[in-house]
């Protein structure tokens, strides 16, 4: 059974963007009646797009990973591509990332997430907020 966490961000670096879209999370292998899974931490940088890149260009890139039971990213995998360069940028910035870790009942367990990313240069709307 998939549950969807209601939590997306939209983050910027510099003239770039990357929104992060609501993970979807796969339930333990034990089952869970009130699961509460893994929450994004507002200190996690988004991905930046390769430096090569030039005005307009965008890429989507869907990444699996394990959130362990102290919000620790691991075993990361790129699971539809958005490029080779794209790809290695998404990889480079989760590997970084920290989360609140999903919870069962008051114990905190490890679950495997599956998270859209949104890279983007010089579009429309991309620039950061004031």
């Amino acid at each position: 059974m998939m549950r969807i966490l209601a939590v997306g961000l939209l983050l910027f670096a510099s003239a770039a963007s990357a929104q992060l879209a609501p993970p979807h999370a796969q339930t333990p292998a034990e089952p869970c009646s009130n699961m509460i899974y893994p929450v994004n931490q507002p200190t996690n940088r988004p991905p930046v797009p390769p430096a090569t890149w030039r005005a307009p260009q965008s890429a989507v890139v869907w990444v699996d990973l394990t959130v362990d039971n102290r919000g620790n990213v691991k075993d990361p995998v790129i699971a539809v591509s958005g490029g080779k360069e794209a790809d290695e940028a998404v990889l480079k910035a989760v590997r970084h990332w920290t989360f609140r870790p999903a919870v069962c009942g008051i114990q905190p367990v490890e679950t495997r997430i599956h998270i859209k990313l949104n890279l983007a240069v010089g579009k429309p709307g991309s620039a950061p907020p004031e």
